[in-house]
């Protein structure tokens, strides 16, 4: 069992006490889809960002093999490192991976102050509090990413 697949087992933890069943489904759905979206950016990032020291790391050996087509390798292999390395840069990976994860905690936070009944759920209307909020995370992840894809170079 994988890492990812022990934060699912453990979803539970986080709903099981919200008694509204479409709150719930809502809660248990966006923490699923934030938990996975953050996974795949994650090994996105790795995966690409170890490719890329793997070539070029490779740049220097294959230079001192002094094959015929040394230089043409050479300079094919330094292009793919620079188009993959640009990848990264316009899909902006790391930042999404950081803002998906920063979501699903902010969810997991208050399902824990909603079952522990802290803070704004110690009283009456608790369980719209609670929906309310976490419709505002959910929008707050909204608006992040639809500022992260429409800023310009100097808003960035």
């Amino acid at each position: 069992m994988n890492l990812k697949e022990k934060e699912f087992d453990s979803l539970e933890f986080y709903t099981a006490r919200i008694e509204d069943e479409v709150v719930r489904n809502r809660v248990n759905h966006m923490l699923i889809w934030f938990i996975k979206k953050a996974t795949y950016h994650k090994y996105a990032y790795y995966g690409i960002n170890i490719l890329v020291i793997m070539i070029n790391a490779s740049i220097p050996i294959i230079n001192q093999i002094n094959f015929s087509n040394t230089r043409f390798t050479v300079s094919l292999i330094a292009g793919i490192a620079s188009v993959l390395i640009s990848i990264l840069t316009i899909i902006n990976i790391k930042d999404s991976w950081f803002r998906y994860r920063k979501h699903a905690e902010l969810l997991k936070r208050e399902c824990i102050l909603y079952s522990c009944r802290w803070g704004d759920y110690a009283g009456e209307n608790r369980q719209n509090i609670f929906a309310l909020n976490v419709e505002h995370i959910i929008d707050y992840e909204r608006t992040s990413w639809e500022t992260s894809l429409f800023k310009t170079d100097e808003e960035k």
